[in-house]
């Protein structure tokens, strides 16, 4: 548990309101820090500004030094000019994740089938989604749909090396807006219920592409 974080300007931190159904996580940048408060860039979601208000309660996610923090804030004022600001109050209840670390293999793999899940696996909606890269906890997609937080999605696809296929259930933890010029998603999501023996053959497949890559180097 942690008390404070240095925030400095310039920092990225994702958004996402609190209470009620997960709705979206938005990026945004710190534009100052005072004893007060942080005002950043007024958060975005599925396109469309988030409808936020003085006294909203918000959760944030921060990813510092390696490492990922939450913590609670809530927003103290709006602003429209001279830009679309919000001012919000330092985080408290920080917390950092202690998760286990997986490296992140950058990839490029579409899925045979890609569909929004209910909760008990029911498929809800075809999706059209890639695999940015992968890791033993979870996968980043690529989708030019907006897809929630909290999403559950069904993943049927095969690694580069590998004939078998995977069938993987993964939850969206969080949903990027699309950058400038850009028209995807991010869509950063952990793995749910997944079998030992499955995540190891990831984790083996993650190694043989790092060794290839080596060997070529030294080549």
């Amino acid at each position: 548990m942690a008390s404070y974080i240095d925030l400095k300007r310039g920092q990225r931190i994702t958004v996402t309101p609190t209470g009620g159904a997960p709705t979206v996580s938005c990026e945004a940048a710190v534009r100052d820090v005072s004893e007060d408060g942080l005002r950043i860039d007024w958060p975005r979601g599925g396109g469309d500004r988030l409808g936020l208000r003085p006294d909203d309660e918000l959760t944030l996610t921060i990813h510092l030094h390696g490492r990922t923090y939450t913590g609670r804030s809530h927003v103290l004022d709006v602003h429209e000019f001279p830009t679309a600001s919000v001012t919000i109050a330092r985080p408290t209840e920080v917390q950092r994740e202690e998760r286990r670390e997986f490296f992140r293999l950058l990839t490029g793999i579409d899925p045979r089938y890609a569909a929004r899940t209910d909760g008990d696996g029911e498929e809800l909606e075809r999706i059209d989604v890639r695999i940015l890269d992968i890791s033993g906890g979870g996968v980043q997609l690529r989708s030019r749909r907006w897809i929630s937080v909290g999403t559950h999605i069904r993943l049927i696809f095969s690694l580069e090396d590998d004939s078998m296929e995977l069938d993987v259930l993964v939850l969206a933890l969080t949903v990027l807006r699309p950058a400038r010029r850009r028209s995807f998603y991010r869509i950063n999501a952990e793995f749910v219920d997944l079998d030992q023996e499955v995540r190891e053959q990831i984790i083996r497949f993650i190694f043989r592409q790092q060794l290839s890559v080596r060997q070529k180097r030294a080549a």
